[in-house]
């Protein structure tokens, strides 16, 4: 499978198909751990174990999209949903927005890897969201957001106080910081439109817009596609699937 170079930004991705080891490997992760599934995926298909934790959240996505879409031996390549969900006319790629005092960062790999391990319901990940990105002195009591070289001990205890802030705002408060901050995500929304469901991390695409989850278990085939269904016929925690997933 031939794979062109996929240009964001400044930099410049090299793709190449997964090995059945690499299959495996993604199999035997819990399905539920969808994040840390696409950064074992991303890992493998990049043939760098650091980069997949230090990229946005949307280049994650993009490139698994890219992937997927130039697959022609699955299950699913009939249906070839992937370019409905990448933006089509790319504007500059932006890591941060603002909006008069208030600044948003793009969520990162690691952001969205501890996001999965704390978040467990759609609330969860909307504030958890929030916690990690916005950053505004308008918000009463907020604590600033940490380095970005700091532990993950200090992120997820960070996110917890910042996202505690946020959730006892009188609602009216939480509704205009909520909109500051979507408005800063859809001026950062260069490759793709993001949101949240309970499971996690959504593509928002297709002539409806309706959101859909992008699984790298899209990317087994033959017999790793096969030995994923023999664990999620079993019963075990990986392989599965849902309605959504494309």
């Amino acid at each position: 499978m031939q794979i062109k170079p996929i240009h964001v930004g400044n930099n410049q991705y090299q793709l190449i198909e997964l090995t059945f080891h690499d299959a495996i490997k993604i199999s035997r992760i819990p399905e539920q751990h969808n994040e840390q599934r696409i950064t074992a995926f991303l890992c493998a298909v990049l043939r760098n174990d650091t980069l997949p934790l230090q990229m946005t959240v949307q280049e994650r996505y993009y490139l698994l999209m890219h992937y997927l879409d130039t697959q022609t031996d699955t299950v699913i390549s009939s249906k070839r949903p992937y370019k409905n969900y990448m933006l089509a006319n790319q504007q500059p790629f932006k890591k941060q927005a603002e909006f008069g005092k208030a600044t948003c960062r793009q969520l990162t790999g690691r952001d969205a890897q501890i996001l999965e391990s704390v978040c467990a319901e759609i609330g969860d990940w909307f504030v958890g969201a929030m916690a990690l990105q916005l950053n505004s002195p308008d918000v009463p009591n907020l604590p600033p957001l940490p380095a970005a070289d700091c532990t993950d001990d200090v992120l997820i205890e960070s996110l917890k106080a910042r996202a505690e802030v946020l959730k006892t705002l009188p609602q009216s408060q939480f509704n205009l910081f909520y909109g500051v901050y979507a408005h800063m995500q859809d001026e950062m929304a260069t490759l793709c439109r993001l949101s949240f469901d309970d499971d996690g991390f959504t593509v928002l695409g297709g002539t409806d817009d309706a959101p859909a989850r992008f699984r790298p278990a899209a990317a087994l085939t033959g017999l790793a596609y096969q030995l994923d269904r023999y664990s999620a016929a079993k019963g075990w925690p990986t392989g599965g699937g849902h309605a959504d997933d494309v």
